[in-house]
């Protein structure tokens, strides 16, 4: 499907470390073309949309003199799009889902317009958009939080799922990979107040020590990303045996879930078999890993009784408790 819109080039950049050029458009878009040309993200490129707002943002747009700030959008598809200088147009093609834009800015104002649209299909107003051309997913997911990237607007657990870190990799393709995971899951936020979801933040921060050799390893060039890749699968399986404790907790209200430090101390706990099989070269031990986590599973509540009991008010003392607590169910000194 082709769609002709006025569109100025602004600007051309080498794309860093490629021979590569993206190119810069200012293009005024049809409100009932924007949700035929773009698309939101998943989640390792936009924030989650929260519907009450969006609905709440039409009421605003739908008065007239309302207009919205120009929206971010950008491709990774090369030769979907031909600019006539003299026209000052652009021809987009897109084919297929994936040839759309990519939302990086501005979700909730696409969402409220495609809102309106539904409601009245035939409006006649138009969108500002800056299009940018043929970059990279870890680009886009740079340049989000370089147009965010303020204490009120982007939260560390928001920061955290930007970062090009192995154990961002593993987390966010997990995340993806289970989509019941995000029922659970908060993506943006730093902490919780109780037992029944989680910030992603604490996901990542038990595969931080989970794999913390592998990402050291990575980072000194000492395994490629194939290899990082033939560990995936595994700690896939591991991270469903983590979401089987969040689930085990959330039907019987342990709370010591809620504590960012019971993801790391189990993370830091659980690195060793990691380690191991990275000196051994052979595969991690997934059998014992299992009985150790049905073990903590089957005793976490009283190890959440235990340290609820008499917290720690320092935080080495309360990760020094959790640590000893699961330690000593497991049969770890």
């Amino acid at each position: 499907m082709g769609f002709n819109i006025d569109a100025i080039k602004i600007d051309e950049v080498e794309i860093e470390n490629t021979n590569e050029k993206s190119s810069i458009y200012v293009a005024k878009v049809e409100y009932k073309e924007l949700n035929k040309i773009c698309k939101l993200g998943n989640v390792s490129i936009n924030r989650e949309v929260d519907d009450d707002r969006a609905e709440k943002m039409v009421d605003y747009i739908k008065k007239k003199g309302s207009f919205y700030p120009t929206i971010v959008v950008a491709t990774t598809k090369k030769n979907i799009i031909d600019y006539s200088d003299m026209k000052k147009k652009i021809e987009v093609r897109i084919r297929e889902e994936q040839d759309k834009f990519i939302v990086l800015d501005g979700q909730h104002r696409f969402e409220s317009i495609n809102l309106l649209v539904k409601e009245n299909p035939n409006i006649e107003r138009y969108q500002s958009v800056l299009l940018i051309e043929n970059i990279n997913d870890f680009q886009q997911r740079k340049i989000f939080v370089d147009i965010n990237d303020t204490p009120r607007k982007v939260t560390t657990g928001t920061k955290l799922r930007f970062e090009k870190t192995i154990a961002n990799y593993y987390s966010l393709s997990f995340v993806d990979f289970r989509d019941d995971v995000l029922e659970c899951i908060l993506m943006d936020d730093n902490q919780t107040s109780n037992n029944k979801e989680i910030p992603y933040k604490y996901i990542v921060k038990f595969n931080e020590k989970l794999i913390n050799v592998l990402q050291k390893n990575f980072a000194r060039g000492k395994l490629t990303m194939t290899e990082i890749d033939q560990y995936k699968e595994s700690i896939f399986q591991i991270n469903n045996m983590l979401i089987e404790i969040l689930k085990f907790s959330q039907n019987n209200d342990n709370q010591i879930t809620r504590y960012e430090l019971f993801y790391i101390v189990l993370g830091e706990i659980f690195s060793c078999y990691m380690s191991n099989s990275l000196n051994t070269k052979e595969e991690l031990e997934i059998n014992k890993i299992q009985d150790e986590f049905t073990i903590i599973k089957n005793n976490l509540p009283k190890i959440s009784s235990d340290f609820l009991d008499d917290i720690p008010k320092d935080q080495s003392g309360k990760k020094e408790k959790i640590h000893n607590l699961i330690s000593n169910v497991i049969g770890r000194k």
